[in-house]
């Protein structure tokens, strides 16, 4: 799809999170180097989600060959999942982390009908840190595009989509660690960035944050620290530990939080939620945030961790999404591969030009 217009003045903007969705897509784990000795239990995550996810909606579910498209089958056999919401295409990939070198859709209004495109930006395996194999999964949306026959438009500029989230409505919400890391586009100013985002993904404003906690291979990418849930309230993690390795970055971070505004200049509502217990692997602290969860058409997934916070989180954004069912999905396992659930997931808006 080529035109001298940007996505934004076409009209197209990225829908929150929350606007109607026609499916979630996931790609089944394989990665042996990602979870050496957990990969059986983290392909049981994935089953309890797509259990979960395709109850109300699709699951477009990614597998690599024919021997991981039986050992789905395998997986799945005897469960309550809903098969016929359940769409199993070949794309192979190096791992699993869709929200972030796969697709970020946009969407916009005609009259009656609502069309949708997906934006395909550069992945550069987080700032260049991981061996090359992961970098061909740049070419994820492109492929996607052709196997679902959705319009596409290429861009230059490198992106994860667990960098961003939005409201909907004109608020673009990304951290200064991770999106002015020279490690990602280093030849592009502040305002090229800004101007970026706004032309393709129909932003008004961007809000920027600092912070990363603890175990983020990403340089702090927002879906572990700071979410969306309306178009005028944010959910933002907290620690009130004071001997936390992550409690100055996340107190600077409410501290920031505390002090923005939407486009009107009215400040926006914030509600505080806990981080869990730490969890390690071979004494290094791992990235678990209950930020990290998935918002569907019926549900709120959110990563649990074992441990007695896990019910205050589910309680804290039960009363965010009161007209959706909030799930825990123990995500201990699946968390050792430095995301959750938000990262391996990647949401397709409702489109009334695609069935």
């Amino acid at each position: 799809m080529t035109t001298d217009q940007t996505l934004k003045q076409q009209g197209y903007r990225m829908p929150a999170e929350w606007e109607r969705q026609q499916a979630i897509i996931l790609c089944w784990p394989h990665n042996l180097g990602t979870w050496p000795f957990q990969l059986d239990r983290v392909e049981k995550t994935c089953v309890s989600l797509i259990l979960e996810i395709a109850e109300s909606q699709e699951v477009w579910l990614t597998v690599n060959d024919d021997h991981e498209l039986q050992g789905v089958l395998d997986a799945i056999k005897g469960t309550r999942i809903n098969r016929q919401n359940l769409k199993i295409l070949k794309i192979p990939t190096h791992d699993i982390w869709v929200r972030d070198f796969g697709p970020i859709f946009v969407v916009r209004e005609r009259l009656s009908t609502r069309e949708r495109l997906i934006t395909h930006w550069r992945f550069n395996g987080w700032g260049d840190k991981y061996e090359e194999e992961f970098l061909g999964d740049t070419h994820f949306p492109e492929v996607l595009a052709g196997a679902q026959r959705e319009k596409i438009r290429d861009l230059d500029f490198i992106l994860e989509g667990g960098s961003i989230d939005v409201n909907g409505k004109g608020l673009l919400i990304t951290s200064t660690n991770c999106l002015l890391n020279n490690n990602r586009n280093s030849q592009l100013t502040k305002h090229d960035i800004e101007k970026t985002l706004r032309e393709n993904l129909g932003a008004e404003k961007i809000i920027w944050v600092d912070g990363e906690i603890t175990g983020d291979d990403t340089d702090g990418h927002i879906d572990d620290a700071v979410r969306f849930v309306s178009e005028d309230k944010l959910v933002c993690i907290s620690e009130d530990n004071s001997q936390d390795t992550n409690y100055n970055a996340i107190k600077h971070l409410n501290e920031q939080l505390e002090l923005i505004t939407d486009i009107e200049g009215r400040p926006l509502n914030l509600v505080r939620l806990p981080m869990p217990d730490p969890v390690y692997c071979s004494g290094k602290r791992l990235p678990a945030s209950y930020a990290n969860f998935l918002i569907t058409n019926d549900k709120v997934l959110v990563p649990n961790y074992r441990c007695k916070k896990d019910a205050v989180a589910i309680d804290i954004v039960q009363e965010l999404f009161k007209n959706r069912k909030v799930v825990g999905i123990d995500c201990t396992d699946l968390v050792y591969g430095f995301g959750a659930i938000h990262c391996i997931s990647q949401q397709v808006p409702a489109s009334t030009t695609h069935s």
